[in-house]
């Protein structure tokens, strides 16, 4: 379990897109035995995973999709610069090499929150451009409480869309609920190193962003 936190970097999120939900498949059910397994043995060892807290709080306005170009249009060639600054080391993952299949985990932030910071976890698998999985958040101050989520999502280009869609295992703190949470992260090279970042929103939930790198 990750306990050495780091503040997900400021992030610009990306305009949304006109998509299609995915459903989960079969496999969820494998998914969900091995981190209800995983929560066991953690609770034999005395130590507990731990999921996101929400809180009350409008959730902030949603650019519309741009509307599409005319068929009888020719459409211009996009010379836009890139949304990161010219770097070598931080460059965008290209298509070809995309499998997010696998465990993430870093660190969830909610700056307005009942608490800035959380552990959080993916466990992933992708077939094709569809992802479904399961994803833990937990209080970081003694791991007592903590949340396990069953999610859908898809990659597009560089960036993983993920939408929670229910709550399989919680202990939650006192007088506070899990959020169902919803994102769009980036899947950036660091360096040679594989990471996702950024942005999350849930209903009648304070937003923030999310930092997670490939565990162990």
């Amino acid at each position: 379990m990750v306990n050495n936190l780091r503040p997900a970097p400021p992030y610009t999120p990306p305009p949304q897109q006109n998509t299609n939900r995915l459903g989960c498949g079969a496999r969820m059910n494998s998914l969900i035995a091995i981190i209800a397994g995983l929560v066991t043995i953690l609770g034999f060892f005395g130590f507990t995973t731990v999921y996101d807290v929400g809180k009350d709080g409008d959730d902030p306005p949603r650019e519309s999709p741009a509307e599409s170009e005319p068929e009888d249009r020719e459409a211009a060639p996009n010379t836009s610069p890139d949304e990161n600054p010219a770097n070598p080391f931080v460059v965008p993952v290209q298509d070809a090499t995309i499998d997010l299949s696998g465990e993430w985990a870093g660190s969830m932030y909610q700056p307005n929150g009942p608490h800035a910071y959380y552990w959080y976890n993916m466990i992933l698998e992708q077939t094709g451009t569809a992802v479904i999985g399961v994803s833990q958040v937990a209080v970081t101050e003694g791991y007592a409480y903590y949340g396990v989520m069953e999610l859908t999502g898809y990659v597009q280009g560089n960036t993983f869309y993920f939408e929670e869609t229910r709550i399989l295992i919680e202990e939650p703190p006192p007088t506070i609920r899990w959020c169902l949470k919803s994102g769009e992260m980036e899947i950036i090279d660091y360096d040679g190193k594989v990471v996702l970042e950024g942005p999350w929103t849930a209903p009648d939930c304070l937003s923030g962003t999310i930092y997670i790198e490939p565990y162990p």
